[in-house]
């Protein structure tokens, strides 16, 4: 069947359960209901009849922004809005199309300036929002539809309720994964891991924001993520398992979902799932909170506590990622259990349907506890983070009171242990350790690598010690990782300890200047950091954290005077500059004024504090525009 030049209508009365069509069948507002060659069943015929949805239309691909052409106008699905009337930075209540039927902003999506601007030298010069009607049917569509997708998996698991377990594989990809001992490694080549799982979350960032823009799901991209997992985790386990502690990305979802599927990829390994089963888990563990990207950012970005309606928006996303699925090609089980069922819960008190652990599917007990720690774990502007150790006894407690799943809260400790990998720790000797590896049983007795001494210096020769094997050594305590003051690789390579500071690299030759180097804690999402403005300017220390998108408070203290900046992810949000002194010129200053004003100078000391901020913005300018004025004044000056 040729492509048709115009979409073709087909009612919904004339289809019937079995029927193929070659090309995808859409709503007239341009959702799409039915991909190519997928046969029509019984689901989403029952969700079409319950939206009130009596005509859909079939075309190709090239011709698909025709059926929103043909909703434009005061009768059809999309009407015209005015650009000027959209609440900028706010988030949109409706899908935003431009005139050629493309979506130009999601609902839940701030429309910025940006945006605006973009749109204009893109010539889009026309904005259409979908009507109440139309928009009222769409909900009831997607309501009715992720309720006949939770009651068709409901009706597979009634069918055959083994496809809720999986065993054991008779080649576990376990054997295959290499952990490697601190002498093993150099600093650079933890450094290069360190890189690949940067490259990681950029990635995920991109798939994430591409479902919460356009509301569709890049499976082949996930699958990429997942591969590039399963050949980090094969090439060096332990340092894997070490980076999903690390906030390194300023979006916390992003965070959150790579970390999970690191941790439940080692999980399935202490199962000893075979290659496509880890796959196959991590990718449901990537994608279970998929549905959050249709989540109203500022329910997400709330820092109190969520209202009834907000708590109830949340606890969609479940049925939101399974919409999510249900568009998507090659998106089959057992994908599905794991985005809809990793907040069902072992007692039946868990959600979106209240299942007991007997009908839940192995993946979502596994993806569960992996979700559970790292939520833990995390950094957060409302609250502060769980130590690793302190996380794994709380998964026990959970597991005590029949909320997690026993089985996979013992996988967890196979490869994690209690003191997870990457922890800091202070043995009963009084020296400074970290957990480099897990040998199972006993849970409490990790493998470690010494790098300090009792009182916190570093040591010349670090040690490598598996407490396992040490009856009279044991682990004394937990340590706050920020309060160690080694770096990121520290413990996990045969050089010892470099200690956090900033620090000057030799000029490189024919630079004509010095090459400086940025310390991991400077981009490090979670963490502060201090130093001397000898070696980082005003004018470096704000471009860091615009790059790293941190928040917090940059201090800055110059002889008799100091000042203040607020940074909400990496946006300049005000400033303070309170000279001391009674002389006209010593005025205290504020905002832009005050930010060049310190740019100006040159010696003195800075602390980083990183902590929730006032999302009040009192600076007219953003980050680009400030800079480029403070660098301007500061050549006229030169020039003077």
């Amino acid at each position: 069947m040729a492509d048709p030049d115009t979409p073709k209508t087909i009612p919904v009365s004339e289809l019937s359960p079995g029927t193929r069509f070659e090309h995808p069948l859409f709503h007239r507002d341009g959702t799409l209901l039915l991909l190519a060659n997928a046969a029509v069943d019984g689901a989403l015929l029952r969700a079409l009849g319950r939206a009130g949805i009596e005509e859909v239309f079939l075309c190709g691909a090239e011709t698909a922004v025709d059926v929103l052409r043909r909703g434009m106008g005061p009768d059809g699905g999309l009407v015209e809005v005015d650009a000027g009337s959209l609440p900028e930075s706010k988030p949109l209540e409706k899908n935003l199309y431009g005139e050629d039927g493309e979506l130009v902003c999601a609902r839940g999506q701030p429309f910025t300036n940006t945006l605006l601007v973009d749109l204009v030298r893109r010539g889009e010069l026309k904005l259409f929002e979908e009507s109440s009607s139309y928009e009222a049917v769409r909900e009831r569509f997607d309501e009715a539809l992720a309720g006949e997708v939770a009651g068709t998996l409901e009706q597979r698991i009634d069918e055959d309720p083994s496809i809720l377990r999986v065993s054991p594989d008779a080649e576990p990809l376990l054997a295959q994964c290499r952990r490697p001992s601190p002498a093993e490694r150099t600093r650079s080549g933890v450094e290069e891991e360190r890189r690949r799982h940067a490259v990681s979350l950029a990635s995920t960032h991109e798939l994430l924001e591409r479902a919460r823009r356009e509301g569709r799901l890049d499976l082949p991209a996930a699958q990429d993520i997942v591969t590039e997992l399963l050949e980090r985790a094969e090439h060096d386990l332990p340092l894997t398992l070490a980076l999903a502690g690390t906030a390194l990305h300023h979006d916390y979802l992003v965070d959150h979902s790579l970390a999970v599927a690191i941790h439940s990829l080692a999980m399935g390994l202490a199962l000893d799932y075979g290659r496509s089963q880890c796959a196959e888990l991590a990718l449901g563990a990537l994608l279970h909170d998929v549905g959050m990207t249709r989540v109203s950012e500022q329910i997400l970005e709330k820092r109190g506590p969520l209202g009834p309606e907000e708590l109830a928006e949340i606890r969609s996303h479940p049925h939101a990622g399974v919409e999510l699925l249900k568009k998507t090609p090659g998106a089959g089980l057992p994908l599905p259990f794991a985005v809809f069922q990793d907040h069902e819960r072992a007692d039946g008190r868990g959600y979106p349907r209240g299942a007991a652990n007997g009908w839940i599917h192995d993946h979502a007990k596994v993806i569960a506890v992996a979700d559970v720690y790292q939520a833990m774990t995390a950094p957060r502007p409302y609250k502060p983070r769980r130590s690793a150790h302190r996380a794994v006894l709380q998964l026990l407690s959970m597991v005590q009171e029949d909320v997690l799943d026993g089985v996979a809260c013992r996988a967890f400790l196979l490869m994690h242990g209690v003191f997870p990998v990457g922890s800091w720790v202070r043995l009963a000797d009084g020296r400074i350790a970290r957990a480099v590896d897990s040998r199972g049983k006993p849970y409490d007795r990790p493998v470690v690598r010494v790098v300090g001494a009792p009182d916190g210096s570093p040591l010349e020769t670090p040690e490598t010690i598996d407490l396992s094997r040490e009856p009279d050594l044991a682990v004394l305590e937990d340590l706050d990782s920020d309060s160690v003051g080694f770096d990121f690789t520290a413990g996990f390579h045969a050089e010892g300890p470099a200690v956090e500071e900033v620090r000057h690299v030799p000029p490189v030759a024919g630079t004509g200047g010095e090459r400086r180097t940025v310390p991991t804690k400077f981009l490090d999402w979670s963490a502060s950091f201090s130093g001397y403005l000898s070696d980082f300017s005003v004018l470096d220390l704000v471009k860091i954290l615009d790059l790293s998108q941190k928040s917090g408070v940059l201090v800055l203290r110059f002889g008799d005077a100091e000042g203040a900046i607020r940074f909400s992810e990496g946006e300049m949000m005000g400033a303070e500059f309170t000279p001391i002194g009674g002389e006209a010129e010593n005025v205290p200053q504020a905002d832009e004024e005050a930010i060049y004003r310190m740019m100006e100078m040159r010696e003195g000391t800075f602390r980083f504090e990183q902590c929730a901020v006032d999302s009040k913005k009192t600076v007219k300018l953003n980050n680009t525009m400030i800079l480029m004025e403070g660098c301007r004044r500061m050549d006229e000056e030169a020039r003077e």
